[in-house]
């Protein structure tokens, strides 16, 4: 339900993102961006705010489902890459493989906490990356 409403959230709608889902169980996500006069910079390029927006909020929210809820899941620290100019359309797709999924699940069972990294490529119609995003999650148990 909450993956759906995203597309009415400010900083997403403002830019002009679309939110696509892929699949419920696993969650899996699409995002796409046309290029227009409001998310665009005086190059004539996608606006970087506009792709760091675009990319924000969905894997913690992968996350956080995926772990049930259980457990406190927050972005700890983003980089973000432009690796040439974004025009047209953009998109990403957001996912969790099984295997991370493990291995959080073993490092939270171990430690109580994790500090996964994820790298996600934005690209364009071409399929050519045209940033590419890392970011690290921290997640703790809840101990409530």
């Amino acid at each position: 339900m909450l993956m759906r409403l995203l597309h009415l959230y400010p900083p997403l709608m403002g830019a002009g993102v679309r939110i696509q889902i892929l699949s419920h169980d696993p969650p899996r996500v699409r995002v796409s961006m046309p290029l227009r006069f409001y998310n665009s910079n005086m190059f004539g390029s996608h606006y970087g705010g506009s792709i760091f927006s675009m990319c924000d909020p969905f894997v913690p929210l992968i996350l956080y489902y995926r772990l049930e809820k259980k457990c406190l899941v927050r972005d700890k620290h983003t980089e973000i890459s432009f690796l040439k100019p974004g025009r047209g359309v953009i998109s990403s797709i957001f996912d969790v493989s099984d295997e991370k999924m493990n291995e959080i699940t073993a490092t939270l069972d171990s430690h109580g906490k994790a500090e996964p990294i994820f790298t996600l490529d934005v690209v364009d119609e071409q399929g050519q990356c045209v940033a590419q995003v890392k970011k690290t999650i921290w997640i703790r148990t809840n101990t409530n």
